[in-house]
């Protein structure tokens, strides 16, 4: 009836995550599942999730103070002050991802009313009254009476060639600028001029289209070639100075380090001459030597 224990392992601490429904929430242990007592949530204050427009609603949001649920409702969407009317623009951070942009009229539209200041929140972070998000819009109001359109703001070109050309209407496609009359809210998007590849033209030449402005790739070319042709050049001279040196090394100098694979240096010796001659004495002198031996043994 011996019994014993061992290779004991401590056991493992609970490792609470929160489940919740809309009115309570509670811990479960994801190892053993067991769960805590429920109880209501604790909400926090609202907080402004996306600011509202004149085109399209905001979004807030309060969080429980405890676990991940949260309750979201609309934010409606801002007065147009004196009947004006609103130049859209959509997806603006994905122009300007800096954040910065050359906009004369940043201070807004007409000084009567001043609606410049509710213009900038919804240039950033911003989603439609349907709740999916989408990227930043900018909003402008129109100048006056007439709602003649305001001075947009000029885009930093994307690219060499990508320059910006100016706004367009976003569903006629006719050009919009500052001063035009407006009789409806309209989107707005920015138009890029680019010859396209081969049919830039050059005649001042400045390395520059002067239609679009693209920079050539003429002046680049040459500069990208001559370094790596100053650089090759003399690695070109030395390799083959390098290569003849061992050559005539080995043919005159027969040393045991420029030996090949199949040369020893006893076959070397024996196809020198003055080698051959000498052997060939030292073996006349030993043959004459023996015989004077045997001579001497035979008297």
């Amino acid at each position: 009836g011996h019994t014993y224990m061992d290779t004991q392992t401590p056991a493992v601490k609970h490792a609470y995550i929160y489940k919740y429904t809309e009115a309570e929430h509670w811990q479960e242990c994801e190892y053993c599942h067991i769960t805590t007592e429920k109880v209501p949530h604790k909400m926090g204050g609202w907080t402004t999730v996306v600011k509202p427009g004149y085109t399209f609603e905001g979004e807030k949001q309060q969080k429980c103070k405890n676990c991940e649920y949260a309750v979201k409702e609309s934010i409606p969407k801002l007065d147009i002050p004196g009947d004006k009317l609103v130049v859209v623009i959509p997806d603006y951070d994905k122009f300007v991802p800096s954040g910065s942009v050359d906009s004369p009229d940043s201070s807004g539209p007409s000084g009567e009313t001043k609606p410049s200041d509710p213009t900038e929140p919804p240039s950033s972070g911003n989603k439609p009254s349907g709740g999916t998000t989408s990227p930043s819009i900018k909003e402008l109001l129109t100048k006056g009476e007439e709602h003649s359109v305001p001075a947009l703001p000029t885009l930093p070109p994307t690219e060499d060639g990508n320059l910006f050309d100016g706004w367009k209407n976003k569903e006629t496609g006719e050009p919009v600028k500052k001063g035009d009359k407006l009789t409806a809210n309209i989107e707005i998007e920015p138009v890029w001029k680019d010859c396209g590849e081969g049919n830039h033209t050059d005649v001042n030449k400045d390395n520059q289209c002067d239609d679009c402005g693209y920079l050539l790739v003429k002046p680049t070319q040459p500069d990208d070639t001559t370094e790596p042709d100053d650089t090759t050049e003399p690695d070109d001279t030395t390799e083959p100075d390098g290569a003849t040196e061992p050559e005539e090394t080995t043919s005159d100098n027969p040393s045991e380090e420029n030996l090949g694979d199949n040369q020893t240096f006893a076959g070397i010796l024996f196809k020198n001459p003055v080698v051959i001659a000498i052997m060939a004495a030292v073996m006349i002198v030993c043959v004459s030597l023996v015989g004077i031996v045997v001579k001497k043994k035979k008297r």
